[in-house]
């Protein structure tokens, strides 16, 4: 999907607060789809939001969004991967977690993030790394419980998934929690 018809995609979505959306794309366009959400959520609508990263560190994500045009400082990261990597410096733009399977001190960061700050999205990149590193009902029952919690602090949640066969049968279940899913792949 070029970044034209990307875009329009977006804009046709009919977002309601505390609605969760799924959002599916292919492997190569990972970083595009990624980069065009944000960009609708912050520049666009004007929103701030929370990214929860279990893929990428903060740095990384930070930079690639200023080389692509979207303003990270719109944004509270969450980030799961960078601690277990090295060690990290405190940032007030973001919480370190340990790693994706730390699901207490996950849903700890974002309740504290939601009760601490005014936002207006979570987007969850990604479904794929939470189901690698946590068995599948476990998986589910945390996005279930993720979902209820945005909902009932009226914020949007925008999940995002590559579609790979590893997470087929999880596709519909998470579907099912969903108010819309937004197919991407080209």
């Amino acid at each position: 999907m070029g970044k034209t018809t990307l875009g329009k995609a977006l804009e046709k979505i009919d977002y309601k607060d505390g609605g969760a959306y799924l959002f599916i794309s292919g492997s190569k366009q990972h970083d595009a789809v990624t980069v065009a959400i944000l960009k609708d959520q912050t520049k666009r609508l004007g929103h701030n939001g929370i990214y929860v990263s279990l893929n990428k560190g903060y740095e990384f994500i930070s930079k690639n969004l200023r080389d692509s045009g979207c303003d990270p400082s719109h944004l509270y990261f969450i980030d799961c991967v960078t601690m277990s990597q090295r060690k990290v410096v405190d940032r007030d733009c973001c919480a370190f977690i340990s790693n994706p399977s730390m699901l207490t001190s996950l849903s700890l960061a974002i309740t504290t993030a939601i009760k601490t700050r005014q936002f207006d999205f979570l987007f969850f990149d990604s479904i794929n790394s939470l189901a690698v590193y946590n068995k599948l009902p476990t998986t589910k029952r945390f996005l279930h419980y993720l979902i209820g919690k945005l909902r009932e602090a009226g914020v949007k949640g925008l999940l995002f998934c590559i579609k790979e066969e590893e997470i087929d049968g999880l596709i519909p279940i998470i579907s099912h929690f969903c108010d819309a899913t937004i197919d991407l792949r080209s």
